[in-house]
């Protein structure tokens, strides 16, 4: 019977085979779908590929001893077959042979069996228990990958190697040993067996390959030989039930990512043969308390520690020259550390986010402190620079809420700290880069840089000497306990007119600098890129009538501000002007024609659609005009927009003019007009919110 003799007889439900027939050609009864049974006859000696492939019918099939040799795929897809009986004269079972053979739950491999082929039992998802005779010495890739319902293999001793994916996703395999002879367990091995909870690997194996045992859930120990040479990367990431691990003491290396995510690592000893740890080998160990780190370490690489949260103390070794980016990004738990004199160079991030660090030693042979390298430690009280650093990058220290006190110490050409000033200062261009909250500004100082203060919660006060003639974008954003900010009179570029508690460009009338007892002038007429950003204690805002612009971000990330009032006679509003208000409930804005705005004034980017997000907030707009809103560009993400009826203003008076009230008119920050209300808004009078249409 020559081949695809039967192929895709759909309705073929059972066939008689000749007693003679010596083979069964390739492709046969491929696809026949309704075929339940067939009987091969006592003298076929081969069967060739695929010639019972999605046979989906076929539930059982018994080879008879005659057959010598199976080809590949020829049982695959054949998902109703739940039992074969393979003939002892079999020497190899070849490639995908049963592959996804989903009903298969026992088959016995005979013991004159050799090899078996790539794929051969792959996605086999019933099958629970498989025992490989001693005769196999070789189970190449693949070979049970995906068979979810395996609880236990029985592998040979004369297997020398574990090939790639060969148990990958065996999600129910609960234990597997590894005979003495292997010497390679190579890449995915073992990969999401979800289920395995220990394995020895026995002291013959000399290599295990990357994501060995990546995504083994419920690992809680291994034993590793000492033969090994490296650390594979990713070998173990993901094993969040893994609490302990011995590295041997022949361990030259440990590549990427090797324990990344082992959420119940808690300790590790590094031994002294390690010369080289790759990047991200403990990101994400939250359990991680301690480690011990080898003497003949350069390098720690970046990422090593990211977010290790309970990391309370780790020793530098001396030989370190260089730390890189993000090393200990997000530590918050450690609270100190010694950089030893070997260092050179610390890296953007190192140790930004480490929320519990209250003192760090830098050595006199830093020669560059990166950007963001101590961004976000909120306990840092003091900080000195070397002698040694020649450069110090963006926001190196912002939002170091704590920080007390900045000493450069002495032989620095670079930088200073003047005059006992505790702030950071470039010595070439008098430009205060960074300060604290006890900061006095030397009257030498000729700029202040873009966030120089920013975080500094405890800066209560701030004098601008007359020399400064720039000062940069949120130079004192989120100083939340500011209350006071002069200008000296002698300054030409800004000026804190009316004692208004705010910085003032002069030219332009633009307010720069603000906080939470700013009084804002009549003669100014926009608010500043980030002039109010971080002001945790605003938490309504009526924009002043005088005031026509607001710059981007002139309110970043005013977490507090509840309520915004925009008068109808506004002509701009800047970018990401009020991204960060998340607890703002009401916007009110008072033009019938709406202006198209940026759609960041008051939204971000969803980084998976790359849309701006809706606004959660509700925006009150003059009757007739919903429809407009609903359209501007901008206005329309606001996901509920509704027309100011009198119902929404039931405690306010409506008032044509305001010489048809007696006393004073304040806005709803309790600050006194001193012109009349004559653009649309709320005011307060004699102490009842007014609504001016």
């Amino acid at each position: 019977i020559e081949y695809m003799v039967f192929q895709g007889c759909t309705a073929l439900t059972d066939v008689t085979l000749p007693e003679g027939l010596k083979q069964i050609d390739f492709d046969t009864f491929l696809g026949c779908s309704s075929l339940t049974e067939v009987a091969i006859p006592s003298g076929v000696e081969t069967i060739r590929f695929r010639a019972f492939k999605d046979c989906t019918s076929l539930k059982h099939i018994e080879i008879p001893q005659s057959v010598t040799t199976i080809e590949y795929m020829v049982f695959q897809g054949c998902t109703a077959l739940t039992d074969v009986t393979l003939p002892e004269g079999l020497k190899q079972i070849d490639f995908d042979t049963f592959l996804g053979c989903s009903s298969l739950t026992e088959v016995a491999i005979p013991s004159g069996v050799e090899t078996i082929r790539f794929r051969a039992f792959k996605d086999c998802t019933s099958l629970k228990h498989i025992e490989i005779p001693q005769s196999v010495t070789t189970i190449e890739y693949m070979v049970f990958q995906g068979c979810t319902a395996l609880t236990d293999v029985t592998l040979p001793e004369g297997l020398k190697q574990i090939d790639f994916d060969t148990f990958l996703g065996c999600s129910s395999l609960t234990e597997v040993a590894i005979p003495s002879g292997v010497e390679t367990i190579r890449f995915r091995a073992f990969k999401d067996c979800t289920s395995l909870k220990h394995i020895e690997i026995p002291q013959s194996v000399t290599t295990i390959g990357y994501m060995a045992f990546q995504g083994c859930t419920a690992l809680t120990d291994v034993t590793l030989p000492e033969g090994l040479k490296e650390i594979s990367s990713d070998i173990f990431q993901g094993c969040s039930s893994l609490t302990e691990v011995a590295i041997p003491s022949g361990v030259e290396t440990i590549w990427s990512s090797a324990f990344m995510d082992c959420t119940s690592l808690k300790h590790i000893e590094i031994p002294q043969s390690v010369s080289t740890i790759e990047y991200k080998v403990f990101q994400g160990c939250t359990a991680l308390t301690d480690v011990t780190l080898p003497e003949g370490l350069k390098q720690i690489d970046f990422d090593t520690f990211l977010g290790c949260s309970s990391l309370t103390e780790v020793a530098i070794p001396s030989g370190v020259e260089t730390i890189r980016f993000r090393a200990f990004k997000d530590c918050t738990s450690l609270k100190h550390i010694e950089i030893p004199q070997s260092v050179t160079t610390i890296e953007y991030m190192v140790f930004q986010g480490c929320t519990a660090l209250t003192d760090v030693t830098l050595p006199d042979s830093l020669e560059e402190i990166d950007f963001d390298t101590f961004q976000g430690c909120t306990s840092l009280m003091s900080l000195t620079i070397p002698a040694s650093v020649k450069a110090i990058g963006n926001y190196a220290f912002a939002d170091c809420s704590g920080l007390r006190t900045i000493m450069v110490e002495e032989g620095n050409t670079a930088y200073d700290s003047r005059d006992n000033c505790n702030a950071l200062i470039r010595t070439s261009d008098n430009v205060l880069l960074y300060g604290s909250s006890t900061t006095v500004i030397p009257k030498s100082v000729t700029s202040i840089a873009a966030r120089a203060f920013v975080g500094r919660s405890g800066l209560e006060s701030v004098i601008i000497p007359a020399g400064v003639t720039a000062i940069g974008d949120g130079a004192f954003a989120g100083c939340i306990g500011l209350k006071s900010i002069v200008v000296e009179p002698e300054n030409t570029i800004y000026d804190s007119r009316e004692q208004c508690n705010g910085i003032i460009r002069t030219k332009d009338n633009v307010l720069v600098t603000g906080c939470t007892s700013t009084i804002v002038p009549e003669s100014v007429t926009a608010i500043g890129n980030n002039a109010f950003e971080g002001q945790d204690g605003i938490t309504e805002l009526v924009v002043p009538l005088h005031v026509t612009e607001i710059e981007p971000e002139a309110y970043l990330n005013c977490r507090n501000l509840k309520r915004i009032d925009l008068h109808a006679d506004i002509q701009f509003l800047g970018s990401s002007a009020f991204v960060g208000c998340t607890s703002l409930e009401t916007v009110c804005s008072h033009a019938e024609n709406p202006k198209d705005i940026n759609e960041s004034v008051f939204s971000t980017r969803d980084k998976e659609t790359n849309k701006y997000r809706e606004v959660p907030a509700t925006l009150y707009v003059p009757v007739g005009s919903k429809e407009r809103y609903e359209k501007a560009a901008g206005w329309k993400l606001f996901q509920n927009i509704l027309e100011m009826d009198e119902a929404f203003f039931s405690d306010v008076k409506g008032i044509g003019s305001t010489t048809t009230t007696d006393g004073p008119i304040y806005d709803l920050n309790g600050r006194m007009l001193h012109q009349p209300a004559t653009a649309r808004g709320i005011y307060i009078v004699n102490g009842r919110k007014v609504l001016r249409r």
